[in-house]
């Protein structure tokens, strides 16, 4: 059980991960089953997704909808807590308490403040320590086989016809 040799540059199986200040890579892998492959890529694309975040949220409460902004907090506090991100989790799980009902609170400057500090650190951190990744192949697609594709098909009628959920490749 693993990825497809080539899928990831680096580390290999059983390489451990670089540091990474401010990510319990250890709780952020566990949450991937110990897939080291779906963990990097994870990492990547947190920080490929969530640059702006800071800037969106910013922006949200400048045109006075905390609504949004409240919204992304709650958001980036999920993902930073998949990824193992504990402090940045927090920080915008104060904000996201921050900006709720019944208004936002006298300290929400300070936490806007730590939000963004925390975002940028953890973005920098992934963008600087994490290993060169390869993009990933393209699967192999079942038409590139007609027989593969209908013995697939097959399978998949007599298992929704079995009601069984069984997965397999």
């Amino acid at each position: 059980s693993g990825a497809a040799p080539g899928s990831e540059a680096a580390p290999a199986p059983g390489q451990p991960l670089p540091a990474l200040p401010g990510i319990d890579t250890a709780d952020g892998l566990g949450r991937m089953m110990g897939r080291q492959d779906l963990y990097l890529r994870m990492l990547r694309k947190f920080a490929a997704s969530n640059r702006t975040v800071a800037e969106q949220t910013r922006a949200a409460l400048a045109r006075g909808d905390a609504d949004s902004a409240r919204r992304l907090a709650h958001t980036l506090k999920g993902l930073a807590g998949n990824i193992g991100a504990g402090a940045l989790q927090e920080a915008a799980r104060q904000l996201e308490d921050g900006l709720s009902p019944p208004g936002p609170s006298p300290a929400l400057p300070g936490l806007l403040e730590r939000f963004e500090t925390e975002l940028q650190s953890v973005i920098r951190t992934l963008e600087t320590r994490l290993p060169a990744g390869s993009t990933d192949p393209a699967p192999q697609p079942l038409a590139a086989d007609p027989h593969r594709l209908e013995a697939a098909c097959r399978r998949i009628a007599q298992l929704l016809a079995a009601s069984d959920c069984e997965v397999s490749t």
